[in-house]
């Protein structure tokens, strides 16, 4: 290969971290990358280089040269002052780049008035999946489709402008120092340099070598073709844009790129290499904990080795760096099955469980965590995002021989015999709950519900009446009206509605996909699954939820507003249509709230903006209604349907619900617990509401 005449330390040394880092998926395609290296250089062009960090290229870190890549990149979103987000559809079902964009928002909303946190997104896609991050960004730009060179050029014409005004009050913070230690790998002269360093001009030798045409040499140059973009390209992507037309050459070319890679691998052995590959025994698993919480990891530790289980936990010795920490307990990480973290208020902040627990996601290892402690608001962002949905044992409120059996009985499965008691089963699956759902409902965030309303009472003030269509409806229709009158009685809005925690021996009931939002599975985090969009998971996941009404129809004089819950259901159930004519005979304005489709009506119609309220109203109202009752709508439905039918669109118009009900009150929101106690809809802990 080509020897090196500088060295990649030249470019890294500086251990001052940018302020601003760059986010997109390590396992992007070609034109995803070229779109990064173009944005980056028109970034450069302002003298916005050094304010942005970028591991793959710009420093030379990336997976091939550190078994570190994963934690350094999440470390850089705990000590960075913002993030680019460059997303696409094909990073949805990427895990580690959903956890990186859940960290970022989760920054972003701990972020207020005393600290900075910039957060500028651009989906090259029509990526659903990402857009709750729309609500909180500083700068957001959503394309179709980004499916030629030409049209990333395109692309990044349209928003570079923009988007670098806004970057450049970031500039000033460019020297800010951190502790974060970039990798530093020193290029000998006699050394070969990788195949991802390769410049321009290494490309061009590399193609006349191998016989490439010139025309197609040309088209390398002219789009500054380097390492890093050639290992993106594909035989099509060849092809077409580089004019490659004579298929033989085409695989000359991949086989050497191929045989490169492979040669690297065999000249610089890396023991990360060989630890991906092995599979993790049953029986074998790996026990972080900080060393001053060593008591009770020797107690899970022993108790685990009576279950016949193998337990390895991190070398007595910690090595100089972590890189020689990794390289001592990664290889044995990597012959377990199962990781085990134990959640303390020591642990979670340690830089060695730190680098344990991102080794073990780079590993694809199940995490189960011990939750001693309740140190939710104390964890990194990155931590948070991480291990937010992965199962969890509480051993806080239970003694520790129940918690050590649940954990032995989450661990082997196959132990739960058909034989033991129903009972016994249940209370497992209820105990072994996401960390977030368990973390969450310890916060002790649950509003306190009025009970009673005296016509004279000052609350009157602040009473609506929720219209809905409960018996004909299915659970998750009930389920999302349950999510919002929680919402409403958190700010302090009082809805005749009490909310009764009953035993639940259903198991469905009891499963968290029960939740009235779209839910993943422990192994594919899924940025939508937010559990604190408003809504307290342990209400759901331990308990179900018994609705009463303690205030009737015949209340309905004494609300300020109704609010109507629309589905396809509610203008065929006899019981809302007379509570809408109560509300026409006591003269009450309505706000109409979407929590399902209609077939005559989408969504997308309350999005243009063009439509006029009357024809915003004709289309989610039928025909079929009484004249007298659709005059009523038209008359006091004072503005346009809000659509909450999804868990994104839930907590991005929710703070529109409560604004639009607080001006139809004419009022501010009761002051009674104090503006410290109040609770927003989409931050119930201030921690995050993306998980």
């Amino acid at each position: 290969m080509m020897a090196s005449e500088e060295s990649i330390t030249t470019r890294i040394h500086h251990r001052s971290i940018p302020p601003i880092y760059l986010s997109y998926s390590n396992q992007t395609g070609f034109i995803e990358r070229y779109f990064v290296v173009k944005l980056y250089q028109q970034l450069v062009e302002h003298g916005l280089g050094e304010g942005v960090i970028w591991f793959d290229h710009h420093l030379g870190i990336h997976p091939d040269k550190s078994a570190t890549w994963f934690a350094d990149r999440l470390e850089a979103i705990d000590l960075s002052l913002g993030s680019i987000l460059i997303l696409s559809s094909s990073c949805q079902h990427q895990r580690l780049m959903t956890i990186e964009s859940k960290a970022i928002f989760d920054r972003k909303l701990l972020s207020g008035t005393t600290t900075v946190y910039g957060l500028f997104v651009i989906l090259l896609d029509e990526c659903h999946d990402f857009t709750y991050l729309r609500s909180r960004a500083e700068f957001f730009h959503a394309f179709n489709k980004t499916e030629s060179i030409l049209e990333v050029e395109e692309r990044i014409s349209m928003i570079s402008k923009q988007l670098i005004i806004k970057l450049l009050l970031y500039k000033q913070f460019s020297s800010l120092q951190n502790n974060l230690t970039i990798y530093e790998h020193k290029i000998d002269e006699e050394e070969s340099k990788q195949l991802c360093s390769w410049t321009s001009k290494d490309i061009q030798s590399f193609l006349t070598r191998i016989g490439v045409q010139q025309s197609s040499r040309d088209l390398f140059t002219e789009k500054k073709i380097d390492g890093y973009l050639l290992l993106a390209c594909t035989e099509n992507e060849l092809k077409d844009y580089f004019q490659m037309n004579n298929r033989k050459v085409r695989q000359i070319l991949i086989e050497h790129v191929i045989q490169a890679i492979h040669r690297e691998r065999q000249s610089r052995p890396q023991w990360h290499y060989e630890a991906k590959k092995t599979k993790g025994k049953s029986d074998h698993v790996y026990l972080i904990y900080d060393p001053e919480d060593h008591s009770i990891a020797n107690e899970i530790s022993n108790f685990l080795k009576d279950k016949k289980f193998r337990v390895f936990t991190h070398n007595s010795r910690y090595g100089k760096n972590k890189h020689e920490f990794l390289a001592l307990n990664g290889p044995v990480m990597a012959r377990t099955k199962d990781v085990i973290f134990l959640l303390t208020g020591k642990s979670c902040r340690s830089t060695f469980t730190f680098h344990e627990l991102t080794l073990a996601e780079w590993f694809e290892k199940p995490i189960v965590t011990v939750y001693i402690e309740h140190v939710w608001a104390n964890m990194r962002s990155s931590i948070r995002a991480l291990l937010a949905d992965y199962p969890s044992v509480d051993f806080m409120h239970q003694s520790l021989h129940e918690s050590l059996t649940i954990l032995h009985a989450y661990l082997r499965p196959q132990m739960l015999s058909s034989e033991e008691p129903e009972e016994y089963v249940q209370k497992l699956k209820q105990t072994v709950r996401p960390l977030a759902s368990i973390a969450i409902s310890n916060n002790n965030l649950k509003p306190k519900l009025s009970s009673t309303l005296d016509e004279n009472d000052s609350g009157n003030a602040r009473f609506v009446y929720l219209s809905y269509s409960r018996t004909t409806e299915k659970w998750n229709v009930i389920h999302a009206v349950e999510r919002l009158i929680f919402v409403l009685e958190a700010n302090h809005f009082h809805t005749g509605v009490q909310m009764k925690n009953i035993n639940n021996n259903s198991s469905r009931e009891s499963d968290l996909h029960h939740l009235p939002k779209i839910q993943s599975k422990s192994s594919s985090i899924n940025p939508n699954d937010s559990y604190l969009h408003g809504f307290n998971p342990s209400i759901t996941t331990t308990t179900s939820i018994d609705t009463r009404r303690i205030m009737g129809p015949g209340d309905i004089r004494h609300c300020r507003v109704m609010i109507v819950c629309l589905t396809p259901k509610y203008f065929l159930n006899e019981h809302c249509l007379n509570e809408l004519r109560l509300c026409e005979i006591y003269q009450k304005p309505i706000l109409v709230v979407l929590l399902r489709h209609m077939k005559y009506y989408h969504s997308n119609n309350i999005l243009n903006t063009n439509m006029s309220l009357d024809e915003q109203i004709n289309t989610f109202i039928p025909s079929k209604l009484p004249m007298t009752t659709l005059s009523f709508l038209r008359k006091n439905i004072r503005s346009s349907c809000i659509d909450l039918t999804t868990n994104e669109l839930f907590s991005r118009n929710v703070p529109i619900l409560l604004r639009r009900l607080e001006t139809m009150l004419g009022k501010h929101r009761n002051q009674m617990e104090g503006t410290a106690h109040s609770v927003n809809p989409n931050n119930f802990s201030q921690t995050s509401e993306v998980f």
